[in-house]
């Protein structure tokens, strides 16, 4: 059978049961295929395994396959720069939203899916960058969310929150969330943000316990520029710890008066997936929505 596909790779989440014996279905199912696979070294680093090639650069490959939960996806994205290169997703995690099949099917939909069957379906990722004094200290991109938080001190601060160079709000909170329509299932959802259809051109501001029951999530076109600055009172005590993560896998401790700019990403996340669009019946399947 031909492939599209000539060169694949492989990476996976660090262990779960049957890692081997999974993997090593993978490796012979794309080897069948008459493609070539190369693996990443640190993840799949086990006998059967030790004769592939090295996964090292995302540039030398067409695909990359994932065999993990939603956080070795988001680990992946987190790594490339090179996002033209697509992902095909299998689940081997706990929820595994964001994945496209299970390990129970993967032989199947893999081989469909190499064969030339599926589709390419784009995610819009943001791209944020933290201005201290002038001078730009951080630049990084995710794909589910931005989420500046304070951490051990149960103690709310102020986000003096702009959009498109104006005044939104300053917001008196435990931190704030801005999500793709992607990431709305994920911490979005959990802080009482809005679901949002991944085919929609929305990004999702969202307060963690606004400290006021006017505050609410609010979607903003997807090109909108989000600029929030970090404010703390001049009695705040230095104890008070502010980070920012992005997609749960970057952490960055921030400063008072740091400014975190969001903006839509130039480039988008691609997944080889089926043609039909299954995000309702995920909803209802792995978040149990409407029940």
């Amino acid at each position: 059978m031909a492939t599209p596909y000539s060169r694949i790779a492989l990476t996976s989440r660090s262990n779960f049961e049957n890692k081997e014996q999974v993997l090593k279905g993978i490796v012979d199912l794309i080897k069948n295929t008459g493609a070539e696979v190369c693996v990443d070294e640190e993840r799949c680093n086990l006998p059967s395994l030790k004769k592939c090639k090295k996964f090292k650069d995302p540039k030398d490959v067409d695909l990359i396959i994932v065999v993990g939960g939603d956080g070795t996806i988001l680990r992946t994205v987190n790594r490339m720069k090179d996002f033209s290169v697509p992902l095909l997703t299998v689940n081997r995690g706990t929820l595994g939203f964001l994945t496209e099949c299970d390990t129970d099917e993967c032989e199947k939909v893999i081989a469909e899916l190499l064969s030339g069957s599926g589709v390419l379906e784009e995610r819009d990722m943001l791209a944020c960058t933290v201005s201290r004094d002038g001078k730009e200290i951080i630049k990084g991109h995710s794909l589910n969310e931005v989420v500046i938080s304070q951490g051990a001190i149960a103690r709310l601060f102020d986000l003096r929150t702009k959009v498109n160079g104006g005044l939104l709000t300053t917001f008196r909170a435990d931190g704030i969330i801005i999500s793709t329509p992607t990431g709305s299932t994920a911490y979005n959802l959990a802080a009482g943000g809005p679901i949002v259809h991944p085919h929609c051109c929305d990004t999702i501001i969202t307060p963690i316990n606004a400290h006021t029951l006017s505050k609410k999530p609010l979607a903003v076109p997807s090109d909108t520029e989000i600029e929030v600055e970090i404010k703390l009172k001049p009695s705040s005590r230095e104890d008070v710890r502010i980070s920012l993560t992005l997609d749960g896998q970057t952490h960055y401790e921030l400063e008072k008066n740091d400014r975190v700019i969001v903006g839509p990403h130039s480039e988008k996340i691609r997944f080889l997936k089926r043609k039909e669009d299954a995000f309702y019946e995920t909803l209802r399947g792995k978040l149990g929505w409407g029940e």
